[in-house]
This record gives C-alpha cells, sequence and structure tokens, in this order.
C-alpha cells in the first residue's frame, strides 16, 4: 500500500439550504464533480447544533428543515484549497472545515489522480 497525502473538507449546512432552487447539497456535489474533486460522500445528521446552539433533531424537526448536512470531500491539498473560497461562499452561513491526512491506495490502483 502507498500512502497518498491527501485534504479533507467538511461542509456543514442545513437540509433546507438553498440554492438556485435546489438543495444546497446538492447543487454542492454537482458543482465539486465538475471541478474535479476526487472523492465526496453527503450524510444527513440525526442531530446537531450549530453556533446558534439551538438543538436539530429528526424527531422535533420532522420535515426536511434545519436538520444537519455534511459533505465530505477528499482531495490534494492544492485541488482542496481551489475550491475552498467558492465553497465557504456557496455555503452561506455553513461551516467549512478542512484536515490534512493520508489516503491508503493499494499497489493495483493509480494515485495518478492526486
Amino acid at each position: 500500500m502507498n500512502p497518498v497525502p491527501a485534504r479533507l473538507m467538511q461542509i456543514y449546512v442545513t437540509e433546507s439550504s438553498q440554492c438556485k432552487h435546489q438543495a444546497l447539497y446538492v447543487a454542492l456535489t454537482r458543482w465539486l464533480r465538475k471541478k474535479g474533486i476526487l472523492a465526496e460522500t453527503v450524510r444527513r445528521g440525526a442531530a446537531g447544533y450549530g453556533s446558534s446552539g439551538i438543538l436539530k433533531e429528526r424527531r422535533l424537526c420532522p420535515l426536511a428543515s434545519k436538520r444537519p448536512v455534511v459533505l465530505e470531500c477528499v482531495d490534494s491539498a492544492e485541488r482542496i484549497d481551489k475550491v475552498l473560497p467558492e465553497v465557504t461562499e456557496l455555503s452561506g452561513e455553513g461551516i467549512c472545515l478542512t484536515m490534512d491526512g493520508v489516503i491508503w491506495v493499494s499497489d493495483q490502483q493509480s494515485d495518478d489522480s492526486l
């Protein structure tokens, strides 16, 4: 296995956040794909709170609402840094977090994309 330096970007938004008449997490996912980001996953949170301190959870918010959604993106530091300014602008009141790490690539996989 070969270690490859990488950066993880997490984008925290709400399920009801919108961008151009669609869910923000969907718009960001499509935009990140167009920008060539290596991998991205969207996870819906069961509960969470932000800077307001207001707890948002499914039983209190049964409809699509302020429940948390996290987008996790992995790519090289250079590629993440290139899209980060626009991601923070698009995400509005969302929070972006980046962390450096290592992707372990099997010898059979090509690491040319990183």
